[in-house]
């Protein structure tokens, strides 16, 4: 059976996202519209939850992702 992650990162990729490791900024992935090749910057960080966050982890996601420029996804 797949983990919710690998579920995640080919419904990305299916759909045009760039999928790449989001450890870095606190997430489970970043998110390039398209191809890598040319992009500096991911536009998404994304941060899966196998049960509800609390605030506080959703505040803490949503500051660094505010910090960096990105959109925060859960």
């Amino acid at each position: 059976m797949d983990s919710l992650k690998d579920v995640v990162r080919a419904d990305l990729e299916r759909r045009g996202w760039e999928v790449k490791d989001g450890i870095l900024y606190g997430g489970d992935f970043l998110l390039y519209k398209g191809s890598t090749e040319g992009h500096t910057h991911a536009e998404f960080i994304v941060k899966l939850y196998e049960k509800l966050p609390t605030y506080q982890e959703i505040l803490g996601s949503v500051r660094v992702a505010t910090q960096v420029k990105k959109v925060y996804f859960t």
